[in-house]
């Protein structure tokens, strides 16, 4: 994961970039989510997951919400459709979530400063 900011006509050097493994997504979840607009309960984003409903070559519309098991997928500008990172299987219960905003943030690269000052 990386953001690169380029300022000038000088091109980046991708060579520079500093490589690490990728991290667990349970390193970038909260632990207590709140809020009802967390939970995937809408039927249209249900009949969606991808475990249930596996893409069929004939399916006219082709996306699916995929489950976070172990790794996020890239995050994108789309997420008020299909959020294409990926959904939470919830722990303690019997159900799934979105990403709340903290975790995006953090999956971005930020932390939780960062995220704070944004909210100021």
């Amino acid at each position: 994961m990386f953001c690169i900011s380029i300022f000038g006509k000088e091109a980046f050097d991708f060579n520079k970039l500093e490589r690490t493994p990728m991290r667990h997504i349970s390193g970038f979840l909260e632990n207590k989510v709140t809020g009802s607009q967390y939970l995937v309960n809408v039927p249209s984003m249900l009949s969606r997951i991808e475990e249930f409903n596996p893409v069929k070559e004939t399916d006219k519309y082709k996306r699916r919400l995929s489950v976070i098991e172990d790794y996020c997928w890239t995050i994108t500008e789309r997420q008020d459709r299909c959020p294409n990172a990926g959904i939470i299987r919830l722990k303690d219960k019997v159900g799934y979530r979105y990403l709340t905003e903290r975790e995006v943030w953090r999956l971005m690269g930020f932390d939780d400063r960062d995220f704070e000052l944004i909210l100021e």
